[in-house]
């Protein structure tokens, strides 16, 4: 327990110890602008109904593939990763994505401790203090998803202390490269509801800390409950459907295009998979829900309800072929087969966006200013490369600090 105090204690530290003093108001000339109201309410609402599904998703969805024996140590590490990341992301996150001065790579501490916040988020028609906790809804998935992914065979002091080295190292740099005005989104990179900044990155980090930790022994394995993966799979659905229907920033046509494309590829998905797997159980529609949903949340609300279906489908059946196609000495590590389903199924999901957003013949909204479907699939390519790389790099770095303190695996 000392040990685990102390650790936690080292992380604290490493934050700036000073805080700035808070910029004075800025007061404009002219009129005040108000943000609005039903835009307001569309996000918050939008937040609400995404976590309250998508967070008992995710651990349904683990918990059905670990067996119930493994249900409380999921819930307890999700619960408190979540807590910590969501007090690390007020403190110094979202400044580091957001901060509209700082740079292509890291943002600034303009609003370290959520200070000097603006009346509407630049860009927007939403009070800032609604865009940060809309933002934080995505940080909260993705550490949750780590979580449970790993709970199983982490230790958990362990894993609360990687799960916090992660969000600085691995996820906060990758959402200002994409989402912050970073690099990635000024060569045309694009990424509306989280398949590559949330589940890819998740998935890719997850993989490398599962052959870190090294696999459960056979017999503590226990089976799998299908029925919750299944069930899990519903409440990730309707989770990430309202998440990207309030990434759009407004309550308008886009956010119900960003919600039937997830819908739809979702249950697609489920549908393809139970055909390749020539039975209709709750494992296989489970699968390909799970593959539909991530596949499709890179390109929310822009592609067509058609180009909606083929996502769902090549991503089922990308997922399907998948697991064979990794080296044996590692795959035996994903012992359920998650993190290889997101990682695949968000890999796909980003390249199809480049080619399904054209409006013509495919019905898409149309490539930005200067942007082809050839410059958009290098684009959408080099963010897969460059979101897998520094994951793997940052993943690395983040498991061997947290095991000078604790010991990866759990107790045998």
């Amino acid at each position: 327990m000392n040990r685990s105090v102390a650790f936690l204690a080292i992380i604290t530290a490493a934050l700036p110890a000073a805080t700035p003093a808070l910029a004075a108001p800025i007061v404009a000339a002219g009129p005040m602008i108000i943000p609005d109201s039903g835009d307001t309410g569309w996000l918050l609402a939008s937040l609400c109904i995404g976590l309250l599904a998508a967070i008992p998703g995710i651990c349904l969805l683990t918990i059905g593939g670990h067996g119930r024996v493994a249900a409380l140590r999921i819930l307890t590490a999700v619960t408190a990763a979540m807590a910590l990341a969501t007090l690390l992301f007020f403190v110094v996150g979202y400044t580091l994505v957001f901060d509209l001065a700082g740079g292509p790579w890291i943002g600034a501490n303009s609003n370290w401790m959520l200070g000097a916040m603006g009346t509407v988020r630049e860009g927007t028609t939403l009070p800032e203090t609604g865009f940060v906790l809309f933002q934080l809804g995505f940080i909260l998935i993705a550490v949750a998803l780590l979580a449970a992914l790993l709970a199983p065979r982490a230790r958990p002091g362990w894993l609360l202390g990687f799960s916090a080295l992660w969000m600085m190292l691995v996820l906060v740099p990758i959402m200002r490269w994409t989402w912050g005005g970073g690099w990635l989104a000024e060569m045309g990179a694009m990424d509306n509801a989280g398949g590559l900044v949330i589940f890819y990155t998740t998935a890719v980090s997850a993989f490398v800390a599962m052959v870190l930790i090294g696999r459960k022994k056979e017999a503590e394995t226990p089976a799998s409950d299908h029925g919750l993966r299944l069930i899990g799979a519903l409440l990730l659905l309707a989770g990430m459907a309202a998440m990207a229907g309030g990434s759009s920033l407004g309550a308008s046509d886009n956010a119900a295009v960003a919600m039937l494309t997830i819908v739809t590829a979702g249950m697609t998905g489920a549908l393809t998979s139970a055909a390749l797997n020539r039975r209709l159980n709750a494992s296989a529609l489970a699968t390909g829900m799970v593959a539909g949903v991530v596949a499709s949340a890179t390109a929310g609300d822009g592609i067509s309800i058609g180009s909606a279906w083929l996502t769902g489908a090549i991503a089922a059946i990308v997922v399907h072929v998948a697991p064979r196609l990794v080296p044996k000495r590692f795959a035996w590590q994903d012992s359920d087969g998650s993190g290889v389903t997101i990682a695949a199924a968000a890999k796909t999901g980003g390249l199809l966006f480049a080619l399904f957003l054209a409006f013509a013949p495919f019905g898409g909204s149309g490539y930005g200013e200067g942007m082809t479907m050839g410059s958009q699939f290098i684009a959408q390519l080099a963010a897969i490369l460059a979101i897998a790389g520094w994951s793997i790099f940052g993943t690395l770095v983040a498991a061997l600090m947290a095991g000078l303190a604790l010991p990866m695996r759990a107790e045998e």
